[in-house]
């Protein structure tokens, strides 16, 4: 697999600037090239496509002619055969003869060909297509195949839309069956960890940014809770590098990070994660919402946050799936925030901030998305 250089924090002051935006300073440097660039949408820019549309062919390959286990292979082909599936309706209206996809396949056993015999069956325009497609996936044709029927049954929604029912805003759920996730298991904090906690400086806007970076990694993955992935899954090396990259300071145990205001934990996290689809910003930004939302109480010194509990609970048991290493020293921190919020009873003041700031950065955030592209 190529390997994408990043660029070390030492020396991130002296790197380039990106050479495709002119604006942003370079975290990475291209594996053909060594171009510096700053984000997959530079990579992906114009002037820069005979590496990067080499680059995915050549992952794509990788990934095909490897077939690393069998649960991933089973996707990889029914990823495939659904972009096969919308190439053969573009052409159903094309003259049938024995050389189309259609005629090709239709002898053969889908559920049991590998990926690389499907991949040899295309003729050279149906690579170029298929590569086209997964090139760009913010594209209407990846869209389709995102949302085909096959690949929404295998994606698990967040446990907390599944608890708290239609989100403020959402149109009704179609007649298609959704499925959450189950409620993640509570982990109890010692009292005496509660009481330092809540004694201490508060970090919750720290909390916060976390819960962003938990949000967008449960929607990326399409798991939740983030707690059932097994740590010899793909997926959960696949959500423990996300989970790094967004929020460093948690994995760092040295760091002295602490954010003032929602706003400033968004942003930091914002430039880590890369481009990401205009739309993905309000979802996120509703998800923590629905975390830091309080219900109704008399007494302000009673109220609580039961699903950030949850959301940091999640958390932890995800990264004590590791004995050892930064995701061990993780959760110790992690632990901390969760004794914080736990003995936050008295100070909902800072709950009620979180989601009142989640809010406003929400409405903004769909305004931008809802603006046409110049």
């Amino acid at each position: 697999m190529p390997e994408i250089v990043v660029v070390e924090r030492e020396t991130e002051e002296k790197a380039k600037t990106c050479v495709f935006c002119r604006r942003q300073v370079s975290r990475y440097l291209c594996p053909t090239c060594n171009a510096p660039y700053c984000s997959l949408t530079c990579f992906r820019h114009q002037s820069h496509s005979q590496c990067s549309e080499a680059f995915y062919k050549r992952e794509i390959e990788t990934d095909i002619q490897s077939g690393t286990s069998a649960s991933k292979s089973a996707q990889e082909r029914t990823q495939m055969l659904g972009i096969l599936k919308r190439f053969e309706e573009e052409s159903a209206e094309e003259e049938w003869d024995e050389n189309s996809l259609a005629m090709r396949l239709g002898d053969l056993d889908l559920d049991s060909l590998s990926a690389e015999a499907l991949w040899e069956k295309l003729n050279e325009e149906e690579k170029a297509r298929f590569l086209r497609t997964v090139n760009d996936p913010d594209g209407e044709a990846a869209r389709q195949i995102l949302n085909s029927e096959v690949l929404l049954s295998e994606n698990v929604l967040p446990w907390w839309e599944g608890q708290s029912g239609i989100a403020e805003g959402e149109q009704p759920p179609s007649s298609r069956p959704q499925r959450y996730g189950s409620m993640p298991t509570l982990i109890e904090v010692p009292g005496e960890l509660s009481s330092r906690a809540a004694a201490g400086p508060s970090l919750i806007f720290n909390i916060a940014t976390l819960c962003l970076a938990y949000a967008y990694v449960t929607r990326t993955m399409a798991r939740s809770p983030l707690s059932s992935l097994e740590i010899q899954d793909a997926e959960y090396e696949i959500a423990s590098e996300l989970m790094q990259r967004s929020v460093p300071f948690v994995f760092d145990m040295t760091s002295k990070e602490r954010f003032s205001s929602f706003g400033e934990g968004m942003t930091y996290l914002w430039s880590r994660i890369g481009s990401v689809p205009k739309t993905t910003f309000p979802k996120i930004l509703q998800d923590v919402e629905q975390l830091f939302r309080v219900a109704p109480v008399e007494d302000l010194s009673a109220a609580s946050s039961d699903r950030c509990v949850l959301a940091l609970s999640d958390v932890i048991l995800f990264l004590e799936r590791r004995k050892k290493g930064k995701s061990k020293e993780a959760a110790r921190k992690v632990r901390y925030y969760l004794a914080q919020i736990q003995g936050l009873h008295g100070r909902a003041k800072e709950l009620y901030a979180v989601c009142a700031q989640a809010a406003l950065a929400r409405h903004a955030s769909e305004r931008s998305a809802s603006e046409p592209d110049l």
